[in-house]
Protein backbone atom coordinates (compact mmCIF):
# COMPACT_ATOMS: atom_id res chain seq x y z
CA UNK A 1 0.00 0.00 0.00
CA UNK A 2 1.49 3.22 -0.91
CA UNK A 3 1.39 6.34 1.27
CA UNK A 4 -1.32 7.71 -1.54
CA UNK A 5 -3.11 4.72 -0.91
CA UNK A 6 -2.69 5.28 2.88
CA UNK A 7 -4.15 8.54 2.75
CA UNK A 8 -7.04 7.11 0.77
CA UNK A 9 -8.46 5.02 2.88
CA UNK A 10 -8.09 7.81 6.01
CA UNK A 11 -10.37 9.61 3.96
CA UNK A 12 -12.94 7.11 3.58
CA UNK A 13 -12.48 6.67 7.59
CA UNK A 14 -13.00 10.36 8.29
CA UNK A 15 -16.52 10.17 6.01
CA UNK A 16 -17.44 6.25 7.69
CA UNK A 17 -17.14 8.48 11.42
CA UNK A 18 -18.74 11.56 10.26
CA UNK A 19 -21.51 8.91 8.79
CA UNK A 20 -21.21 6.70 12.50
CA UNK A 21 -21.72 9.64 14.47
CA UNK A 22 -24.49 11.90 12.35
CA UNK A 23 -27.38 10.37 13.88
CA UNK A 24 -29.51 11.29 17.07
CA UNK A 25 -26.98 14.44 17.45
CA UNK A 26 -29.80 16.03 19.87
CA UNK A 27 -28.69 12.92 22.40
CA UNK A 28 -25.32 13.30 21.50
CA UNK A 29 -24.83 16.34 22.99
CA UNK A 30 -27.45 15.60 26.23
CA UNK A 31 -25.44 12.71 27.26
CA UNK A 32 -22.49 12.71 25.20
CA UNK A 33 -23.24 8.68 24.07
CA UNK A 34 -24.37 7.84 20.93
CA UNK A 35 -25.66 4.09 19.61
CA UNK A 36 -23.20 3.44 16.97
CA UNK A 37 -24.48 0.74 14.59
CA UNK A 38 -23.58 -2.45 14.33
CA UNK A 39 -22.78 -2.09 10.29
CA UNK A 40 -20.80 1.57 10.75
CA UNK A 41 -18.73 -0.21 13.27
CA UNK A 42 -17.98 -3.09 11.64
CA UNK A 43 -17.10 -0.98 8.74
CA UNK A 44 -14.86 1.09 10.28
CA UNK A 45 -13.33 -1.14 11.78
CA UNK A 46 -12.01 -3.36 8.94
CA UNK A 47 -11.40 -0.65 7.07
CA UNK A 48 -8.70 0.20 9.96
CA UNK A 49 -7.08 -3.50 9.88
CA UNK A 50 -7.02 -2.61 6.10
CA UNK A 51 -4.93 0.67 7.07
CA UNK A 52 -2.86 -1.25 9.62
CA UNK A 53 -2.12 -4.12 7.42
CA UNK A 54 -1.06 -1.86 5.02
CA UNK A 55 1.92 -0.49 7.32
CA UNK A 56 2.43 -3.29 9.17
CA UNK A 57 5.66 -3.97 7.48
CA UNK A 58 7.11 -0.51 8.63
CA UNK A 59 4.88 -0.26 11.66
CA UNK A 60 4.42 -3.85 13.08
CA UNK A 61 3.47 -2.17 16.80
CA UNK A 62 0.17 -0.50 15.62
CA UNK A 63 -1.09 -4.61 14.77
CA UNK A 64 -0.77 -4.73 18.61
CA UNK A 65 -2.36 -1.03 19.18
CA UNK A 66 -5.48 -2.78 16.69
CA UNK A 67 -6.01 -5.68 18.56
CA UNK A 68 -5.62 -3.99 21.95
CA UNK A 69 -8.84 -1.37 20.78
CA UNK A 70 -11.35 -4.38 19.66
CA UNK A 71 -10.07 -6.59 22.42
CA UNK A 72 -13.01 -5.07 25.14
CA UNK A 73 -15.66 -6.08 23.25
CA UNK A 74 -18.82 -5.87 25.56
CA UNK A 75 -16.66 -4.57 28.45
CA UNK A 76 -17.29 -0.53 26.24
CA UNK A 77 -20.07 1.16 24.29
CA UNK A 78 -19.14 1.00 20.45
CA UNK A 79 -18.37 5.25 20.61
CA UNK A 80 -15.71 4.52 22.77
CA UNK A 81 -14.13 1.53 20.85
CA UNK A 82 -14.38 3.85 17.58
CA UNK A 83 -12.93 6.71 19.36
CA UNK A 84 -9.71 4.03 20.03
CA UNK A 85 -9.46 3.16 16.53
CA UNK A 86 -9.67 6.86 15.32
CA UNK A 87 -6.89 7.32 17.56
CA UNK A 88 -4.43 4.89 15.66
CA UNK A 89 -5.60 6.34 12.26
CA UNK A 90 -4.76 10.04 13.78
CA UNK A 91 -1.30 8.31 14.76
CA UNK A 92 -0.74 7.13 11.43
CA UNK A 93 -1.66 10.25 9.93
CA UNK A 94 0.75 11.98 11.69
CA UNK A 95 3.40 9.74 11.20
CA UNK A 96 3.09 9.94 7.55
CA UNK A 97 3.14 14.29 7.76
CA UNK A 98 6.50 13.47 9.17
CA UNK A 99 7.71 11.39 6.92
CA UNK A 100 8.00 8.20 9.18
CA UNK A 101 6.11 5.74 6.53
CA UNK A 102 7.09 6.43 2.76
CA UNK A 103 6.60 4.43 -0.19
CA UNK A 104 9.95 3.16 -0.83
CA UNK A 105 9.30 1.14 2.26
CA UNK A 106 6.52 -0.57 1.22
CA UNK A 107 6.93 -3.21 -1.85
CA UNK A 108 4.17 -3.40 -4.23
CA UNK A 109 4.24 -7.00 -4.77
CA UNK A 110 2.90 -7.13 -0.98
CA UNK A 111 0.10 -5.98 -1.73
CA UNK A 112 -3.45 -7.88 -1.42
CA UNK A 113 -4.43 -8.96 -4.77
CA UNK A 114 -8.12 -9.46 -4.84
CA UNK A 115 -8.46 -13.06 -4.77
CA UNK A 116 -6.61 -12.77 -1.45
CA UNK A 117 -9.17 -10.26 -0.14
CA UNK A 118 -11.78 -12.18 -1.21
CA UNK A 119 -10.67 -15.09 0.24
CA UNK A 120 -10.22 -13.13 3.46
CA UNK A 121 -13.62 -12.29 3.73
CA UNK A 122 -15.03 -15.85 3.70
CA UNK A 123 -12.23 -16.77 6.02
CA UNK A 124 -13.05 -14.08 8.78
CA UNK A 125 -16.88 -14.36 8.23
CA UNK A 126 -18.00 -16.66 11.32
CA UNK A 127 -16.09 -14.49 13.26
CA UNK A 128 -17.77 -10.93 11.93
CA UNK A 129 -21.55 -12.93 12.82
CA UNK A 130 -19.99 -13.61 16.46
CA UNK A 131 -18.96 -10.04 16.73
CA UNK A 132 -22.06 -8.91 15.38
CA UNK A 133 -23.66 -10.24 17.97
CA UNK A 134 -22.20 -9.06 21.07
CA UNK A 135 -23.85 -5.59 21.74
CA UNK A 136 -23.67 -3.20 24.26
CA UNK A 137 -26.51 -3.01 27.13
CA UNK A 138 -28.10 -5.84 24.92
CA UNK A 139 -29.23 -3.68 21.82
CA UNK A 140 -30.57 -5.17 18.46
CA UNK A 141 -28.03 -6.35 16.96
CA UNK A 142 -27.19 -9.26 13.17
CA UNK A 143 -28.74 -12.16 13.58
CA UNK A 144 -27.30 -14.69 10.84
CA UNK A 145 -30.81 -16.49 10.45
CA UNK A 146 -30.68 -17.55 6.80
CA UNK A 147 -29.00 -17.23 3.46
CA UNK A 148 -30.42 -13.64 2.73
CA UNK A 149 -28.80 -12.59 5.97
CA UNK A 150 -25.52 -13.91 4.97
CA UNK A 151 -25.67 -11.86 1.62
CA UNK A 152 -26.39 -8.82 3.36
CA UNK A 153 -23.45 -9.41 5.46
CA UNK A 154 -21.37 -10.21 2.22
CA UNK A 155 -22.27 -7.23 0.45
CA UNK A 156 -21.09 -4.77 3.23
CA UNK A 157 -17.15 -6.88 3.68
CA UNK A 158 -16.99 -6.98 -0.18
CA UNK A 159 -17.99 -2.78 -0.41
CA UNK A 160 -14.75 -2.59 1.87
CA UNK A 161 -12.96 -2.86 -1.54
CA UNK A 162 -15.05 -2.93 -4.33
CA UNK A 163 -16.92 0.01 -5.84
CA UNK A 164 -18.75 -2.18 -9.06
CA UNK A 165 -20.98 -4.71 -7.22
CA UNK A 166 -23.58 -5.98 -9.10
CA UNK A 167 -26.49 -7.80 -7.63
CA UNK A 168 -28.63 -10.46 -9.12
CA UNK A 169 -27.89 -9.99 -12.32
CA UNK A 170 -29.31 -12.65 -15.16
CA UNK A 171 -27.25 -15.45 -16.34
CA UNK A 172 -28.07 -16.56 -19.63
CA UNK A 173 -30.19 -19.26 -20.44
CA UNK A 174 -29.59 -23.04 -19.28
CA UNK A 175 -32.05 -26.04 -19.43
CA UNK A 176 -34.77 -24.14 -20.44
CA UNK A 177 -34.35 -21.20 -17.99
CA UNK A 178 -32.57 -18.26 -16.76
CA UNK A 179 -31.37 -17.46 -13.06
CA UNK A 180 -29.85 -14.70 -10.95
CA UNK A 181 -26.12 -14.77 -9.35
CA UNK A 182 -25.44 -12.77 -6.12
CA UNK A 183 -22.86 -11.03 -6.66
CA UNK A 184 -20.88 -10.11 -10.42
CA UNK A 185 -17.43 -7.97 -9.69
CA UNK A 186 -17.55 -7.19 -13.54
CA UNK A 187 -14.35 -5.16 -13.48
CA UNK A 188 -12.66 -8.75 -12.42
CA UNK A 189 -14.73 -11.49 -14.43
CA UNK A 190 -15.51 -12.60 -10.85
CA UNK A 191 -18.55 -14.04 -9.60
CA UNK A 192 -19.36 -14.94 -6.09
CA UNK A 193 -22.29 -17.19 -4.97
CA UNK A 194 -23.94 -17.33 -1.25
CA UNK A 195 -25.59 -20.33 0.39
CA UNK A 196 -26.30 -20.86 3.77
CA UNK A 197 -26.78 -24.39 5.18
CA UNK A 198 -30.04 -25.74 6.36
CA UNK A 199 -31.53 -29.30 6.96
CA UNK A 200 -32.58 -29.42 3.61
CA UNK A 201 -29.30 -28.04 1.83
CA UNK A 202 -26.78 -30.56 3.02
CA UNK A 203 -23.71 -32.29 1.25
CA UNK A 204 -25.49 -34.01 -1.65
CA UNK A 205 -27.73 -30.83 -2.27
CA UNK A 206 -25.10 -28.44 -1.93
CA UNK A 207 -23.09 -30.13 -4.48
CA UNK A 208 -25.99 -30.85 -6.45
CA UNK A 209 -26.80 -26.81 -6.43
CA UNK A 210 -22.98 -25.76 -7.11
CA UNK A 211 -22.43 -28.21 -10.20
CA UNK A 212 -25.46 -26.70 -11.75
CA UNK A 213 -24.08 -22.89 -11.07
CA UNK A 214 -20.91 -23.71 -12.75
CA UNK A 215 -22.77 -24.92 -15.69
CA UNK A 216 -24.79 -21.64 -15.71
CA UNK A 217 -22.30 -19.12 -14.98
CA UNK A 218 -19.09 -20.80 -17.73
CA UNK A 219 -21.85 -18.93 -20.37
CA UNK A 220 -21.69 -15.72 -18.53
CA UNK A 221 -19.27 -13.57 -20.75
CA UNK A 222 -18.13 -11.64 -17.35
CA UNK A 223 -17.26 -14.61 -15.09
CA UNK A 224 -14.34 -16.27 -15.83
CA UNK A 225 -13.73 -16.97 -11.55
CA UNK A 226 -16.78 -18.17 -9.53
CA UNK A 227 -16.62 -18.24 -6.00
CA UNK A 228 -18.92 -20.39 -4.13
CA UNK A 229 -19.14 -19.22 -0.51
CA UNK A 230 -21.11 -21.88 2.08
CA UNK A 231 -21.80 -21.08 5.35
CA UNK A 232 -22.18 -23.69 7.56
CA UNK A 233 -22.60 -22.65 11.13
CA UNK A 234 -23.99 -25.17 12.48
CA UNK A 235 -22.21 -28.03 10.56
CA UNK A 236 -24.24 -29.74 8.94
CA UNK A 237 -21.76 -30.87 6.05
CA UNK A 238 -20.12 -34.30 7.31
CA UNK A 239 -16.82 -33.39 5.08
CA UNK A 240 -16.64 -29.80 4.19
CA UNK A 241 -12.41 -30.38 2.97
CA UNK A 242 -13.67 -33.20 0.80
CA UNK A 243 -16.80 -31.49 -1.09
CA UNK A 244 -14.50 -28.10 -1.85
CA UNK A 245 -12.17 -30.50 -3.38
CA UNK A 246 -14.66 -32.69 -5.50
CA UNK A 247 -15.79 -29.35 -6.55
CA UNK A 248 -12.59 -26.75 -6.89
CA UNK A 249 -10.61 -26.39 -10.24
CA UNK A 250 -10.93 -25.55 -13.82
CA UNK A 251 -14.34 -26.69 -15.13
CA UNK A 252 -13.87 -26.25 -18.99
CA UNK A 253 -12.18 -23.03 -18.45
CA UNK A 254 -14.29 -21.63 -15.60
CA UNK A 255 -12.24 -21.47 -12.26
CA UNK A 256 -14.24 -22.35 -9.54
CA UNK A 257 -12.83 -22.10 -5.69
CA UNK A 258 -15.77 -23.13 -3.28
CA UNK A 259 -15.07 -22.33 0.53
CA UNK A 260 -17.25 -24.15 2.96
CA UNK A 261 -16.61 -22.06 6.56
CA UNK A 262 -16.40 -22.06 9.60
Amino acid sequence: MTVDEIKKVIKLLREKKEIAFSTDLQTYKRTGKIDISMQDYLEYSSLVSTLISGIEKQRPMYKEKYNTAIGHTGLMTRQHQLERLEALVNAVETEIENGLIKDDDIPNNDLPSYENIIENIFEKFHSCCRQARIRYDKRPTIDIQDEYDVQDLIHVLLRLNFADIRQEEYTPSYAGGSSRMDFLLKDIQTVIEVKKTRDTLKDKEIGKELIEDTAKYKAHPDCKKLYCFVYDPDGLVANPKGLESDLSGNKDSLNVQVFIRP
